[in-house]
C-alpha cells in the first residue's frame, strides 16, 4: 500500500528535481492531521509546485495550476478523502495518491503534454481523470475492492493506462 505511495512521491521528485533556483515558481507545501479539514492552493505561471498531505477523516485538498511545468503532489490517508486538482497550460504533472476506503479523486487537465498519475489503495474508490489538448498521458492504479474509473481524454496522441486488482 505505501510502496505505490512512495512510488508516486518518488516519481514526482524526480521530475521536478531538474529545477533549479533561478527557474523555480511558487511553492505551496501543506501538512493536515484530523478530520473535516479543508486546503486550497492556487498557483499561475512557470514551475509551481503545491504539495499536500492530510491524514484522518472526511478531508478535502484542491489544488489549482495555471502556466507551464507546474507540479502538484496530493497525497491522502483515511476515509471518505477528497482531492481535486485542475491544471491548465502545457508540460504541467499532476500525482494522487490515497490509502483508506471510500476516498474519491478527479483531475482535470487542458493543455498539452500534461501527465496525470493517481494511485489508491482501499474499497469503495473513485477516481476521474478529464484531459483535454494533445499529447497528454494519464495513469490510474487501484488495489481493493468496489472500485470506480473515468478517464476522458480529448485531443490527439493521448495515452491512458488503468490497472485495477484486489489486494
Amino acid at each position: 500500500m505505501k510502496n505505490i505511495l512512495m512510488a508516486a512521491g518518488a516519481f514526482a521528485l524526480l521530475a521536478t528535481s531538474g529545477i533549479s533556483t533561478a527557474d523555480a515558481g511558487s511553492g505551496a507545501r501543506v501538512e493536515q492531521y484530523g478530520s473535516y479539514n479543508a486546503q486550497a492552493s492556487a498557483q499561475r505561471g512557470k514551475r509551481n509546485e503545491a504539495v499536500t498531505y492530510q491524514r484522518g477523516r472526511s478531508n478535502e485538498a484542491r489544488t489549482v495550476q495555471d502556466g507551464i511545468r507546474n507540479s502538484a503532489n496530493t497525497t491522502q490517508e483515511g476515509r471518505f478523502n477528497r482531492a481535486l486538482t485542475d491544471q491548465l497550460g502545457r508540460m504541467n504533472f499532476s500525482v494522487t495518491g490515497q490509502s483508506g476506503d471510500r476516498n474519491d479523486a478527479t483531475t482535470i487537465q487542458t493543455g498539452r503534454g500534461n501527465i496525470s498519475g493517481t494511485a489508491q489503495i482501499g474499497s469503495g474508490l473513485k477516481a476521474v481523470t478529464e484531459q483535454t489538448g494533445d499529447g497528454n498521458a494519464s495513469g490510474t492504479i487501484q488495489a481493493g475492492h468496489g472500485h470506480e474509473v473515468d478517464t476522458r481524454q480529448a485531443g490527439t496522441g493521448n495515452v491512458s493506462v488503468t490497472i485495477q486488482s484486489t489486494r
